[in-house]
C-alpha cells in the first residue's frame, strides 16, 4: 500500500511544475485552464495541493503547457528515475 508521504510529495511535485511551467509560460490559471479545457476552480485547487489530478486532466494539462507526462520502469538506469527510485523506495524493495 503506497504511503501518505508518498502521495504528498507526488501532490506536492506536480502542483509545483504546473506552477512552475504555467508562469514560465506567462499564463494565468484562468488561461491555463481555457487552454486545457478545464474550469479555472480546478487550476486553482490543483495548484493549491488540495487534490491530485486524475489522468484526463493531467494530460490535458500537460498538453496546455506543451510537456509531457510520462511512466518510467523502476529498474531504468535515467538519472531522473533513480531520483525518483531513491526518494519512493517501498519497504522490502530490491531496487
Amino acid at each position: 500500500m503506497i504511503q501518505q508521504e508518498v502521495i504528498n510529495e507526488a501532490r506536492d511535485l506536480i502542483a509545483g511544475f504546473i506552477v512552475s511551467r504555467r508562469k514560465e509560460l506567462g499564463y494565468t490559471q484562468v488561461e491555463l485552464a481555457e487552454r486545457a479545457g478545464l474550469g479555472a476552480r480546478t487550476i486553482e485547487r490543483i495548484e493549491g495541493k488540495k487534490f491530485i489530478p486524475n489522468g484526463e486532466s493531467l494530460l490535458k494539462i500537460c498538453h496546455a503547457l506543451d510537456c509531457f507526462f510520462f511512466f518510467g520502469e523502476k529498474e531504468s538506469d535515467d538519472p531522473f528515475i533513480k531520483s525518483f527510485r531513491n526518494r519512493w523506495r517501498r519497504e522490502g524493495d530490491q531496487n
